[in-house]
């Protein structure tokens, strides 16, 4: 039995939010960005900057390293509130301490499914684990936005609900977004599209992707 002041073991710390996930999506209503606005943005998100192209080696470094600092703050903290700090410090610590590229950028808990999305041929445009300290710029649950073609938008679809995550349009149906009531699923979401990489790479590139690259040369992103 625990000792007086203690928390059981299989107590989380991991904040739970109050959002019933259900998937649901308009395959008809869905748009795909072309280059330009890949390039530039194409939903309005202060200092959006596009992620693509990602690698299945950069997710599987993300999820890796996201998973460790998950299971610290976990095991470290005595409140859902604690957990956040532990979060915050993980993410403005010393940028050696981070894998290069854009993590440095990301939410931890949802970082990894940011790039899974990219890295399946899918484009994010804004991401949030969501936080308990009511800072202004935070959303009420965790939550990654993206559009995807109808092939991707299916398969991670199908994953969100194996996985319990919920997948709706967003932003005038156009776009989706993936979300969950903790970053426990939205971690095994990232896992899940990790694991289904050969689903992913078997579709035809995304259209906005030659021309990305001929954008990236020009601009020398390299």
């Amino acid at each position: 039995m625990p000792q007086a002041g203690s928390l059981p073991q299989d107590i989380s710390m991991i904040p739970r939010y109050d959002v019933e996930p259900i998937v649901e999506i308009d395959i008809q209503q869905l748009k795909v960005p072309d280059a330009e606005d890949v390039a530039d943005g194409f939903v309005y998100v202060h200092e959006y900057e596009p992620l693509v192209p990602v690698g299945w080696a950069e997710v599987l470094e993300c999820l890796e390293f996201e998973d460790h600092w998950l299971t610290t703050a976990d095991a470290e903290a005595d409140s859902p509130a604690e957990f956040d700090k532990i979060m915050d410090q993980a993410e403005s610590g010393d940028e050696d301490d981070i894998p290069d590229g854009p993590l440095q950028l990301l939410d931890l808990g949802v970082a990894g499914l940011s790039l899974a999305l990219c890295a399946a041929g899918c484009v994010t445009f804004c991401s949030c684990r969501a936080h308990n300290d009511h800072r202004i710029n935070t959303w009420t649950h965790p939550q990654v936005g993206f559009a995807a073609d109808a092939d991707r938008a299916l398969i991670v679809a199908r994953l969100a609900r194996e996985i319990g995550c919920g997948l709706g349009n967003a932003v005038d149906r156009r776009y989706l977004v993936a979300y969950a009531s903790s970053l426990s699923e939205t971690t095994a979401l990232a896992k899940a599209i990790y694991d289904s990489r050969a689903d992913f790479d078997a579709l035809p590139p995304p259209g906005w992707f030659a021309g990305l690259e001929r954008i990236r040369r020009e601009r020398d992103w390299y």
